[in-house]
């Protein structure tokens, strides 16, 4: 049995999808949406970000945060805006996008707000992104001779290399 196609104009799925397990991971921001939530008074901005990671061990592992813009919840966009080094104007200004900058996020597991349960009866868990914090000088350092050199990775071993024999 056989069947017809054609893939052409057909973008090719990317690999990846590897989900951000717990840890503080440097990650950047690789695409960025601005949706609304919510009816009447209670229309509210949601930003959607999808986050890689471009360092540490989960290197290229991706997680989505959505940050909801209320008046309860401007102290976390502060925090995001401080971690990724954003310069805030004083007074009432437009979103400024976070598009391609850097940070770490703070990811922990969580249980599913659905309360969807495995097969032991128990909650199952998501990983979510629960901060930012800045990038330090050796990140920044890091990322900075990777990209001058075209390394798709640098150890921080001290100096240490196991594979000389002396």
């Amino acid at each position: 049995m056989t069947f017809k196609l054609s893939l052409d104009d057909v973008e090719p799925w990317k690999v990846g999808g590897v989900i951000l397990g717990p840890g503080t991971h440097p990650i950047k921001v690789v695409e960025e949406e601005i949706e609304y939530k919510g009816e009447g008074e209670e229309k509210h901005p949601v930003v959607k970000l999808q986050l890689v990671a471009i360092g540490g061990e989960e290197e290229g592992g991706e997680i989505r945060d959505w940050v909801h813009v209320t008046p309860n919840s401007l102290g976390r966009v502060a925090q995001i805006y401080e971690a990724f080094e954003v310069e805030v104007p004083g007074g009432e200004f437009e979103w400024i996008p976070l598009l391609n900058r850097t940070a770490k996020a703070i990811v922990r597991r969580v249980p599913r707000r659905d309360g969807k349960t495995g097969d032991n009866g128990q909650v199952l868990e998501v990983s979510e992104v629960k901060g930012y914090a800045a990038l330090t000088e050796e990140d920044k350092a890091i990322e900075g001779l990777k990209e001058t050199f075209g390394a798709t990775e640098v150890k921080k071993t001290g100096g240490v290399e196991d594979d000389i024999p002396f």
